[in-house]
């Protein structure tokens, strides 16, 4: 098999380094190569040896992460991070076999460019299936449960072996003991994939239903609420390709699935934040599409919704007509084309637009003391401006001078 991709980039700098010394590229890397998607983090199999020899050349920091049989070293450079496992004693086949999946357990030898494969990786990339490497993958490390599923989200067109759905199954129970932060990493991934429903698939088979989209005693069917949720994201892939056709700002995956997901439950953000399942900043993200639930068909309610949506306005447009069931499925296509060609005509004017009076001109106009009254009809001012009411001014004098009035 052909070796040339060996030798470009981060890759082909490693392999000129470590030569003729014993060093495999494993996992992703290897498995990205064979399905044609571009190659990014580097697992590598390497003594202690090989890593100090690549810290010293690269340069990169050599960070000892732990681990007793199979030792866990990190390389941190410029603008990269390389992953390596020491075997130690350890076969390759061992080493492989621990793996969470076939399709990552397979190997390189970056000397030669031989492949091993002793857990038939390539024969189930080929048939678009996961599957796990040994019945003992998800019992080692039930956060695998979860990656398995991202991994159905990212690839959209693999199914997962029934017998590996069992496995998993057996071992989703112990999420619960696993690191909030690692749960969450594995939600960021599969809500940000290319078909996240895909994931959600996963989780009804394994018979995992997050506390956050199934309040305990709100639903006496978490399957059909986890139903709710996958219809909707994959009524979010149509929508998405209009963007994309339309060439403007994209939608943040992450918050419009994670409010579809919340909107299907009937939870709030909070819940998210609680579990444990986002961040504080990925939270307010969220908050901004959540309660974005109507397509707005009068011009100047379309203009406040861009503005208060503020940056995460193409993620609320989309939440907002996938729920969308007033309008009839043509029209509602026609009026979500027709904001997001408002909000690239007039984006000036309806995000960032200069004010039209300043807080000492309309406290004169209304004949106010200086207090939170000033403010609430700033705020007043401002809305009419956003929505289109106001245009300059001389506009916005003669308004209050009426609000007076």
């Amino acid at each position: 098999m052909a070796t040339d991709w060996l030798d470009s980039g981060l890759l082909g700098r490693v392999r000129q380094i470590v030569r003729s010394r014993p060093c495999l590229l494993v996992g992703g890397a290897v498995r990205d190569h064979l399905l044609g998607r571009p190659v990014h983090d580097l697992d590598l199999v390497a003594g202690r040896d090989v890593a100090a020899v690549l810290a010293e050349k690269l340069p990169a920091r050599l960070i000892e992460l732990g681990g007793e049989r199979f030792a866990a070293l990190r390389l941190a450079g410029e603008g990269f991070v390389i992953d390596l496992w020491d075997r130690g004693e350890a076969s390759l086949e061992e080493e492989l076999a621990r793996r969470d999946l076939t399709i990552n357990s397979i190997a390189v030898d970056l000397a030669d460019g031989e492949w091993y494969d002793p857990c038939a990786g390539r024969r189930d990339i080929h048939a678009r299936i996961l599957r796990a490497t040994t019945d003992q993958s998800f019992a080692a490390d039930a956060l695998r449960t979860l990656r398995l599923a991202r991994f159905a989200a990212e690839f959209g067109d693999f199914t997962v072996a029934a017998h590996s759905l069992d496995l998993a199954a057996a071992a989703v129970g112990g999420l619960s003991a696993v690191a909030a932060e690692r749960r969450r990493e594995e939600l960021g991934r599969t809500l940000e994939a290319a078909r996240p429903a895909a994931g959600l698939d996963v989780w009804g088979s394994i018979g995992f239903y997050p506390q956050v989209l199934v309040p305990p005693g709100d639903v006496d069917d978490p399957a059909a609420t986890l139903a709710t949720a996958r219809r909707a994201l994959r009524r979010a892939d149509e929508r998405l390709a209009l963007f994309a056709q339309l060439g403007t700002a994209q939608p943040d995956r992450h918050a419009l699935h994670a409010a579809l997901m919340l909107a299907a439950a009937g939870a709030d953000v909070e819940a998210l934040v609680e579990g444990g399942w986002v961040s504080r900043r990925e939270a307010r993200a969220i908050a901004f599409v959540l309660p974005c639930r109507r397509l707005p068909t009068r011009r100047e309610d379309q203009r406040w919704l861009l503005y208060s949506s503020a940056k995460q306005w193409p993620a609320a447009l989309c939440h907002a007509a996938i729920w969308e069931d007033r309008l009839p499925r043509e029209r509602a296509a026609e009026t979500l084309a027709s904001i997001i060609e408002l909000a690239g005509r007039e984006a000036r004017e309806i995000f960032t637009p200069e004010p039209l009076l300043r807080g000492d001109e309309i406290r004169e106009l209304l004949g106010l003391e200086p207090g939170p009254e000033v403010g609430e009809a700033a705020k007043r001012l401002r809305r009419r401006q956003i929505e289109g009411r106001l245009r300059d001014r001389d506009d916005a004098v003669a308004w209050l001078l009426s609000e007076r009035r």
